[in-house]
Formats: C-alpha cells, structure tokens, sequence
C-alpha cells in the first residue's frame, strides 16, 4: 500500500509516465470501445460512461491513476512471471530450460568446431582457404554474440528467452570480472555519472512500457473472452461472434508482439549495464578502497572473487583477505576454474649480491585454504626492485625448471597445491651495471 500511495502521490517521472501510465490510459480507452459493448446497456454505470461529462472524467482520471500505482507496484512480479521465474519449477519450465541449455552446448560446441577449423585452414595459404576462413571468422563471431547477448551459464537458465536475455548480462559481470552482479550492482549503481545513470533508466522505460503493453493487452483479450461467454451478446449473430474472434485473437496477437519487442529492449537495456560495469568498476574499487591496479585480467578477477565473497559471506575462516595495496609478490590459483588468491600464503626472501651483482630470491607458497581445497594451476608473481633484470633459465620450482612468463612483473608457474602443501621458487636476478 506504501509503494502505492508513493506512485500516486505525485511522483511521476518520465519512466513512470511512459513505461506506466501511458498503458494504463491506453488500456482504458480500449476497455471502453471493447469491452463495454459486452455488457447489458441497461446498467447504470454503463450508461454514466457514456455521457462526457466532469463527474465520468474525474473517475477516470482517478481509475486510471490508481491503476498506474497498481502496474507500477506489481511491475517487478510481472517481469519476473514473463522472465519465468515463478515457474522455473515446473513441468513446463523444466522442459523449456533443457531446450535452451542444449541450445547453448550445441553453440558452444560449434565455437569449439570453428576454432579447430580455423586453425587447419590457416596452415593452407590459397584464395578459396582465405574466403572459407573468412565465413568462419564471421559464423563464429555470430554464435559467440548469441551466447553472449542470449544466455547466461547453464546452470542459471531460465524458461524463456526474455528471462535468459536478461540473466545474461546479469552473467557479464561473472563471465568477464569474477563478479557478482546482485552484490556489486547497487554500489557500483552509486558511482555511476548522473547523466550515465539517467541514460541507463531511459534504455529500461521502452522494456517496462512493451512489458506492461504486453501484460495489459493478454489482460484485455481474456477479459473480452470471459464477459463475452458470460453475456453472450456476440454470440447473437454469426457477423458478431466473428468480430468478437478477432477482437480477442487481435489482442492477443499484440501481447505477443510486444513480448518479442521486450527481448530487444531488455538487449539494449543490458549493454548499458554491460558497458557501466567496464567503465565505473574501477572506480567502485577505488571506493570500497582498494588502492591495487591489476596488472591483467586474471589478477582482476582474483581480486573481485575475493571481495564478492566478503561481501556475501563475511570473513572466511582461516583465510587472508585481500590486499588493499597492490602486493609486489602474491600468488593465485583457481577453485572451479575461478581464479583463487586469498587462500595462498606467500614468504618472500633474497640474499645479498655477489661480486657480479647477481643475487638469488627465494618464494616460499604454501595453500592454507581455509576448507582445504586443491589449489590448481597456482601462479606466482613478483616484481623485480628497480635496477635489477631477471637472469633467464634460472628459475626452479623445488629444483625443478619452471615456466615464466611477463615482464617484471615476472609470472611464475608452480602448477598444483594440495591444501598444507608448499612449494619454494628461487631465481636470480642481477644488478644492472651503471653506464
């Protein structure tokens, strides 16, 4: 009733005005052309109806503006029923989601043709190869945009293709940064420009507007159906029972047209959000105050893993929290193919340099993770001091030759850890002689 009363009481923004109250007035007029005539002409209200007069007009302003408080508090319920939510759970929507999620392994398995493809046609240097090559490059770069724009990760499907457009930049934030969209969302909602914020809502209007179209509009046509069996005036002639099929198949007809529309809008609307969480994450960082700048992708993903997971389930237990400052040498690894760094502990020791100026570092890393899970493909990066190049094919991992990578900072590889396992890298590194 708040939320209700707050919609009415003046509050009207441009959203509100477009993507609500304009339905609701449009569903009255055509309430009043189609539906009234279903009636017996000799009720009363019918008959006040039809006289314009200032009595009729103030009711309908005050139905319509009530009306508009009731879509308006609703709205949420009725995106999610044709999200399908509410029914996700059922016969129905449990066949729907295994059709999409086979939907999205047969487009990933044709990503993954592709790339094989590309790879045998780029050892054959001919004009017909280069053009086939080409087909490719594009059918691929068409599929990767629909899994992108048009499903989120299997396991989050939902049974319809509205609710899978949107959970599919919901999954953006995943799939890209590490990021959990319900929880950084509304702080990172706080840091956008105002005049980016307002853009963002302008791409959302046209998606409420067709959903509410769409809503009202199957409202309409069922409730032509139901007085229309209950008074069956248009049953009377053959002529009438005609135009009263095509009244309510016409209706129906537009609550799915504009369903249609909603997914294109719901795209529109999602690269917006897309495109705020490329641009404001760092400043959000910078704001939970973090003072680190990631140096890759993988870094960034660690590090928004870790504060997602703060965030969501407090203080882990017997784990170190990331870093507020950008460490010179920590280690990650990955927990379900999710960069993983909180878990590792990392002991960092040089001796002093010889008469060449070379000097040997040594990084102990050992996995303390608090539910002492595997840590797989575990890197290590550490950031030479200035004045100092790394001496190659001197790094071993516990005697072993390791893989390195980068260019200070150096990466590292010292494959698995199992959980109260460690492993010591050591390297050289050598002063570089003053000119």
């Amino acid at each position: 009733m708040i939320s209700i009363l707050s919609s009415i009481s003046g509050q009207f923004s441009k959203s509100l005005i477009l993507g609500t109250l304009l339905p609701v007035v449009t569903f009255l007029i055509l309430g009043m052309v189609f539906v009234i005539p279903l009636f017996p002409y000799d009720w009363q209200f019918l008959k006040q109806l039809t006289v314009l007069d200032s009595q009729t007009i103030v009711v309908f302003t005050l139905v319509t503006v009530v009306l508009s408080g009731l879509l308006f508090s609703f709205h949420s319920a009725i995106t999610r029923f044709y999200e399908g939510y509410t029914w996700s759970n059922t016969w129905v929507g449990q066949w729907r989601i295994r059709r999409y999620q086979i939907q999205l392994h047969e487009a990933e398995s044709l990503i993954r043709r592709t790339l094989v493809l590309r790879s045998e046609l780029r050892q054959r240097d001919s004009l017909k190869y280069r053009k086939l090559l080409a087909k490719i490059e594009h059918r691929r770069a068409v599929v990767g945009q629909k899994i992108i724009n048009e499903f989120p990760i299997s396991s989050s499907m939902l049974p319809t293709r509205l609710g899978n457009n949107v959970r599919s930049f919901y999954s953006y934030t995943s799939r890209q940064y590490n990021m959990e969209h319900e929880t950084l969302w509304p702080r990172l909602r706080a840091k956008l420009d105002k005049e980016y914020a307002a853009a963002v809502e302008d791409a959302k209007t046209p998606l409420d507007f067709v959903i509410n179209i769409s809503f009202l509009s199957a409202l309409l046509s069922l409730t032509i159906l139901v007085v229309g069996l209950l008074y069956p005036i248009p049953l009377a002639s053959r002529s009438a029972g005609v135009w009263w099929g095509i009244e309510i198949l016409a209706f129906a007809f537009v609550a799915y047209v504009s369903y249609l529309s909603a997914i294109n809008q719901a795209r529109d609307w999602g690269n917006m959000l897309k495109s705020a969480v490329d641009l404001y994450r760092w400043d959000l960082l910078k704001q939970l105050g973090y003072k680190r700048v990631p140096v890759n992708r993988t870094e960034e993903r660690a590090l928004w893993g870790s504060i997602t997971r703060q965030i969501i389930y407090g203080d882990p237990p017997r784990t170190r929290l990331a870093d507020y400052v950008t460490a010179n040498t920590f280690a990650y690894g990955y927990l379900n193919n999710e960069p993983f760094m909180v878990g590792l502990q990392v002991a960092r020791g040089g001796g002093a340099s010889d008469a060449n100026g070379i000097s040997t570092v040594a990084v102990r890393v050992k996995n303390e993770d608090g539910q002492k899970r595997l840590m797989k493909n575990v890197v290590v990066r550490d950031t030479l001091p200035d004045g100092f190049d790394y001496v190659w094919n001197s790094a071993l991992i516990s005697g072993e030759a390791a893989t390195v990578s980068g260019s200070n900072p150096f990466y590292f590889e010292i494959r698995d850890l199992d959980y109260g396992e460690e492993k010591t890298l050591t390297y050289s590194m050598i002063q570089r002689k003053k000119s």
